[in-house]
């Protein structure tokens, strides 16, 4: 049945779409470039690996990651440019590009004043990293390409001839003067991050009190047998003691058994410093006593006595038992050494940069002085690869009447890797210079132009993969010779298999003429696919939703293992902590994903949630291989919003089941006084961290112990989540389940009302749990009732928005402040607290503006203004709040550098914290308010768009009950289509309401 509406068919959207939606997006995408680093960030990211911090170097050099945060994978490729010499060439970055499909890095050759290097990079959704290399004005040079996940030869191993250097070995790697720094008695500094192994730790910890900003790692101790192993070498030189810096921020003592060379020697206690280490002050030494340090290499480790042991190990100072007095202070820790400037190698096989090696088998690793010793090298062989030492700049290596230099100094066998083209057939006499040889090899065959293939294995988060290094388009790699006024081109890709067969997605991804563009090609198709497309008169604003759309795509994983075994959405990708799957973030990322053609995918991440189920219901937060605590979150209000877009009635009964357990668990748990009302465990259990009402009590002094409340935000959730059941209930015929759960929504209202309501001023405020009293601070979340549709609609609430609009409280330049400028301890910067105690953290609620409580008061404001009593609110209002949330997204609020953040100052816009990150909501906002798409669970096409003084606009391919709907309105005009098919036309101010036009 079609609307009784007239349909005016000259009607035109504002802007043209094209017919390509590939294209369409391909070229928004491309909209979103930067001619800069971007800070690092990298946009494409794969199913289980991306990318952090990819620094201006060949190859993928800088942080990356499998599955979840990765702080072993850094440097994971590194590619090496060589003179004909084999001496490394310096490549200097003068330009850099940032594309959300992919990256460039232009480079100058030192040296070679017209030779130029482009880089263009890029990871394709199956987890293949490519580096594709353009070279010019070089006449000849060499590549080294390496990485310490794919090191073993493949293909015919026979071709590699390991040496046996093992009778001419007299030099100790450990013991030698020519490689000490520092004399017997130098103390020893050991950065806790810098252990040999560890237990406990989930990712990197940085912490900017610590030396080096980092800690062992997060929630190191947490776990009874968390333990940390470390290495130095001892002189023996008599007593030694161990000072161990460290952070604490829990009630007492910490315990840690201690064991030196295998022996338990002590235990060592780590008492409370009032803080995690974000200042210098608190950081504290506890000291144990080791006694006798012999000569030679010593393990030292830690291990947690019992569950509970959080702490933050910032370093481990070893120094003389007499020098414990007088300590070095923080500026030299750098310079000691904890090898003493000594090469440790295990014996036996070593592979590296793909060669297979032999190290002599003797109790410590030895190696070869050429220039004592002659080395001839037999067997066959065009090429001679050589590990070999520096002892001093000028050092070299010489075979075949070849020479190559070494580069400088490491501290492992990768930096000293050299090969030299020698004769096939006959022995070979090996020289050096300045150098001590650890190893050498020859290859019988060297590469015709195939693929130079290595591999090897890892294993993250208990995710076994399979790793491969491929080189291609090289005829030899040691020799690459660029015709005059021509290039030379080649690519470089690691791939991170996963549960696939290795090698068949670098085929892929390296396959045709052009492996960017085809992949450039995919990374839009998957826009194309899933996303409505979004035209404005306002090219920022449409520019917006492309980069919203790019937060979807960027923060998609299929972690495929353990708990996670479907899609998900991290809430960011950035640090330790955001890339798994948060409660408080997931009602968000419902809220976006539901505009997205996959209904699975509004979906995905409550079902991750489902395996982090306990006994009691309550839904926590989880990676593949932990279940963790709980925030506050209306996951079950936004689910059921989710599946009003689109329809599932078995899904929805599936996810009723999850749903219905965690608010009556939730109730059950955290309802303690029976009061109707819940109350978090803490303030780090809601999601806003520093919220001053936990101290008002306490005149804001941040140290004290923090008042346990009933606050406006988790109650507003319980409620809504327990409504929206108690609907979904209704509809599946359990009736008396459906009483229940309203009843709990009923009960908490009347508790809100009652208590956390107050009159006089017209506001919402958390109280004191023991007796009900107020805490007088107006807080962002006195505004989240209205959100949900709990306040009555009359003059007495409405009054709340006032301190909203107003400048001298929530009003800052880019609201809202996260409380009220009249709260003494507001600040709209990050990390302040300007009141007693002083504490600072990552995390500060106390006014800076946070996109995660813009989301929720944009929908407060939107809702109000769909009633009868607004309280001074206008549309305009809303509009200028979404323009301001919308500059808010950028970098300073520069429109065209669009970089979200998890928070920021409210007044200057610049972000802080994890970078695109995905804690919000906009697409939705847009959606629902600017077009006027109301979601319904009957057939009714409901539009009611609000004039919000925000320009012209077309929605085109907004998937809702299996239908493609079009909105657009032009001259104060709105048209609907309905599968590209116009369904009604009318005034934008009244809307429309359309029965019949879903129907198939």
């Amino acid at each position: 049945m079609l609307p009784s509406l007239a349909i005016l068919a000259a009607f035109a959207p504002p802007l043209p779409v094209p017919q390509d939606p590939v294209a369409w997006w391909l070229e928004a995408l491309r909209g979103l470039a930067r001619a800069d680093a971007r800070d690092g960030t990298f946009g494409p990211t794969g199913r289980r690996f991306w990318v952090t911090r990819l620094e201006a170097r060949p190859g993928l050099q800088g942080q990356a990651h499998y599955v979840h945060h990765t702080p072993e994978l850094t440097d994971p490729l590194v590619v090496e440019f060589l003179d004909p010499e084999g001496r490394p060439l310096e490549l200097e970055a003068d330009h850099r590009r940032w594309l959300p499909s992919h990256g460039e890095v232009g480079y100058r050759v030192r040296g070679h004043e017209d030779a130029r290097v482009h880089e263009e990079r890029w990871l394709t959704l199956d987890d293949v990293y490519v580096s594709r290399f353009t070279v010019r004005g070089l006449e000849r040079f060499g590549v080294r390409t390496t990485s310490r996940f794919a090191e073993e030869p493949a293909g015919d191993l026979a071709r590699f001839a390991p040496h046996d250097l093992g009778p001419a070995a007299r030099v100790d790697l450990l013991r030698d003067p020519r490689l000490r720094t520092g004399g017997a008695d130098q103390p020893v500094w050991i950065e806790g991050e810098a252990h040999r192994s560890q237990r406990g730790a989930r990712g990197r910890d940085r912490k900017s009190g610590a030396s080096g900003g980092e800690v062992l790692g997060n929630e190191f101790g947490g776990r009874k047998g968390d333990r940390a192993v470390y290495e130095f070498l001892g002189t023996g030189t008599g007593r030694w003691s161990l000072l161990v810096r460290y952070a604490r921020d829990l009630p007492g003592e910490a315990r840690f058994a201690v064991r030196f060379r295998g022996v338990e020697v002590g235990t060592v206690g780590f008492p409370r410093t009032m803080g995690w280490g974000f200042r210098p002050d608190q950081l504290a030494f506890a000291r144990l006593d080791l006694g006798d340090v012999p000569d030679g290499l010593c393990e030292l480790e830690l291990e947690a006595l019992h569950d509970g042991a959080n702490t933050n190990i910032d370093g481990l100072l070893l120094l003389p038992t007499g020098q414990v007095g007088s300590p070095p202070p923080p500026e030299r820790w750098p310079a000691l050494d904890p090898l003493r400037g000594a090469v440790a190698v295990a014996p036996g096989p070593l592979t590296v940069g793909g060669v297979p090696f032999a190290i002599p088998p003797r109790p410590t690793v030895c190696a070869v002085d050429p220039e004592a010793h002659e080395l001839t090298i037999g067997g066959r062989g065009a090429r001679l690869h050589v590990l070999a030492l520096a002892l001093r700049p000028e050092a070299s290596i010489q075979a075949g009447g070849v020479t190559r230099r070494l580069g400088p100094r490491g501290r492992g066998p990768h930096a000293w890797l050299q090969s030299l083209p020698v004769p096939g057939e006959g022995p070979v006499a090996l020289q050096g210079r300045g150098c001590l040889i650890l190893a050498a090899t020859r290859e019988a065959v060297a590469s015709a132009g195939g693929p130079d293939v290595r591999a090897g294995r890892a294993r993250f988060h208990g995710v076994d993969t399979e790793v491969q290094l491929t080189a291609h388009g090289l005829a030899d790699p040691l020799d690459v010779r660029v015709p005059a006024g021509g290039e030379a081109r080649f690519c470089v890709a690691l791939e991170w298999s996963g549960p696939r067969r290795r090698g068949l997605a670098s085929a892929v991804a390296l396959a045709g003429d052009d492996p960017l563009g085809a992949h450039e090609q995919a990374y839009a198709r998957w826009f194309a696919d899933l996303c409505p497309r979004f035209t404005s008169a306002d090219p920022f604003l449409a520019r917006l939703w492309v980069y919203r759309c790019f937060l979807l795509r960027h923060n998609l994983a299929w972690p495929d293992a353990g708990y996670l075994r479907g899609p998900v959405f991290y809430e960011g990708r950035h640090g330790s902590w955001y890339p798994r799957v948060i409660t408080f973030s997931t009602p968000h990322i419902v809220a976006e994903a539901r505009w997205l053609r996959d209904p699975g995918l509004f979906q995905a991440n409550l079902w991750g949630h489902v395996a982090s189920q306990g006994e009691d219901g309550i839904l926590r937060n989880v990676l593949v291989d932990w279940r963790g605590f709980h925030y506050t979150h209306w996951i079950a209000s936004a689910v059921v919003d989710g599946f009003l877009v689109h329809p599932d009635r078995p899904a929805l009964e599936r996810a009723y089941e999850v749903l219905r357990r965690d608010v009556e668990g939730s109730a059950a748990a955290f309802d303690r006084d029976g009061d109707g009302l819940l109350a978090p465990d803490d303030h780090y259990s809601t999601g806003m961290e520093f919220q001053p009402s936990f101290w008002f009590f306490d005149g804001f002094d941040n140290t004290r112990p923090q008042t346990r409340l009933e606050r406006p935000d988790f109650n507003a959730y319980h409620a809504a989540n327990a409504q929206a059941l108690a609907g979904v209930a209704r509809a599946l015929g359990r009736g008396a389940e459906a009483e229940r759960l309203a009843g709990l929504a009923a009960r908490t209202v009347a508790a809100l009302e009652r208590d956390l309501w107050d009159q006089a001023s017209g506001f919402y405020y958390s109280v004191r749990e023991a007796d009900q009293a107020k805490a007088l601070c107006k807080e962002v979340v006195g505004f989240y009732p209205f959100r949900f549709g709990i306040p009555a609609d009359d003059a007495a609430h409405a009054r709340a928005f006032a301190a909203l609009l107003d400048p001298a409280q929530f009003w800052t330049a880019f609201p809202p402040a996260s409380c009220s400028r009249e709260v003494p301890v507001f600040s709209a910067t990050v990390q302040r607290w300007p009141g007693p105690g002083g504490v600072v953290t990552a995390c500060m609620w106390n006014g800076p503006t946070w996109p995660h409580a813009a989301s929720l008061v944009a929908d407060a404001m939107a809702l109000q203004l769909r009633r009868q009593h607004r309280g001074g609110l206008e549309p305009r209002h809303l509009g200028e709040f979404l323009r301001r949330f919308a500059r808010f997204h950028c970098e300073s609020g520069n429109p065209s550098l669009p970089l979200l953040r998890e928070y920021g100052d409210g007044e200057t816009g610049v972000n802080w914290g994890c970078a695109d990150y995905l804690h919000s909501t906009f697409l939705d906002l847009l959606v629902r308010h600017l077009g006027g798409l109301v979601p319904r669970a009957d057939g009714v096409l409901e539009v009611r768009p609000l004039p919000l003084e925000l320009g012209e606009f077309a929605f085109e391919d907004l998937p809702y009950h299996g239908h493609r709907i079009g909105l657009a309105v032009r001259s104060g005009r709105l048209r609907v289509t309905v599968d590209d098919r116009q369904v009604g036309e009318g005034d934008a101010r009244i809307g429309l309401f359309l029965d019949g036009v879903l129907a198939r």
